[in-house]
C-alpha cells in the first residue's frame, strides 16, 4: 500500500490516447533506427520488474518510465501537429489543470486517510497511551510489523544510550553477520513480541495490538478488559489495548 497513491496510476487516464497513438507510430516506423532503440528499451526495461521474485518495488520499474515518456511524447506530438495550435494549447491547459486537481485530491485528501495505516499511523498515539500509564507493563504485538519497536523508541523519545546498553551484545559487535534478527525486544516497561496466550494472561499487564491481534472471543476467553482503542480517519479500529486479569483467568496458578 505504500507504493500507491489513491486514484492515480503510473499515468493519468487521459494519457491512454497519446500512449496508444505512440505505440502505433512506434510499430509503423520500426525501420527507423531511433524507433528500434525505443522499442528495445520499452521491452528490456520491464525485465527487472517482471522476473523479480520479490514483492513489487517501484524502483525495479523505474527504467520503464523513460520509454513510456517517449512513447506518450510521440502521441502528443502527433496530436499537436494534427490539431490547430489554438485547440491544442487550450486542450493542454485544461488537461494540466485537470491533472493538478486529481493530484491534489489524491495526495492531499485521500492519501492521508486511505494510506495512513500503511505508513504506520497510530504508533504516536500508542506511545502517548504508554506515557500516560508509566506504572503499567505493556506487551506490543509485532506479528504483522516485526520492526515496530523502532517506531515506539522514536515516539517515546527513548534515550539511545540506554537502549544501546539493553541490546544484545551480539548485535552490537557483529551486526551484519548476526542473523536471523531478533523477533522480541524489551525496553523500559515494554515488551515487543508476539503474544503468548499460555502465559501472558497470567501476568498483570496491558496487551496492545492491531485489529487482528486480539479477537472478541480471545478477549472473553482470557478474561481481558478493554483499556484502549484507536481508530483511523475512516473509523476503522487499528489498535486495541486489553488489560489482563490474572486473578480471574489464572486463579489456580497464582
Amino acid at each position: 500500500m505504500q507504493h500507491t497513491i489513491p486514484g492515480i496510476s503510473v499515468m493519468y487516464n487521459f494519457l491512454v490516447i497519446p500512449f496508444l497513438i505512440g505505440i502505433y507510430l512506434l510499430f509503423t516506423s520500426i525501420k527507423k533506427t531511433g524507433y528500434k532503440f525505443v522499442l528495445l528499451l520499452f521491452v528490456t526495461s520491464l525485465i527487472p520488474a517482471v522476473f523479480s521474485g520479490q514483492f513489487i518495488s517501484i524502483q525495479r520499474a523505474l527504467p520503464f518510465l523513460l520509454p513510456l515518456i517517449i512513447v506518450i511524447g510521440l502521441g502528443l506530438d502527433f496530436i499537436w501537429i494534427k490539431l490547430n495550435w489554438r485547440y491544442a494549447l487550450l486542450t493542454f491547459i485544461l488537461l494540466s489543470l485537470y491533472s493538478l486537481i486529481l493530484l491534489y485530491r489524491s495526495y492531499f485528501v485521500l492519501f492521508p486517510i486511505e494510506r495512513a495505516t500503511a505508513w504506520n499511523y497510530g504508533y504516536s498515539e500508542v506511545s502517548d497511551f504508554i506515557k500516560r500509564n508509566p506504572n503499567s507493563s505493556f506487551v506490543i504485538d509485532n506479528t504483522r510489523n516485526p520492526r515496530n519497536y523502532i517506531l515506539l523508541l522514536y515516539y517515546l523519545n527513548y534515550p539511545p544510550a540506554i537502549y544501546q546498553k539493553e541490546v544484545s551484545p551480539i548485535y552490537k559487535n557483529d551486526y551484519y553477520r548476526s542473523l536471523p534478527p531478533e523477533t522480541s525486544y524489551r525496553f523500559s516497561n515494554i515488551e515487543v513480541r508476539a503474544f503468548e496466550w499460555k502465559k501472558d494472561p497470567c501476568v498483570k499487564q496491558i496487551l496492545v495490538g492491531d485489529e487482528l491481534s486480539i479477537s472478541e472471543g480471545q478477549a472473553k476467553e482470557h478474561k481481558l478488559t478493554e483499556a484502549y482503542e484507536l481508530k483511523d480517519e475512516q473509523g476503522k479500529v487499528i489498535f486495541k489495548g486489553f488489560e489482563t486479569n490474572p486473578e480471574l483467568k489464572c486463579r489456580g496458578n497464582i
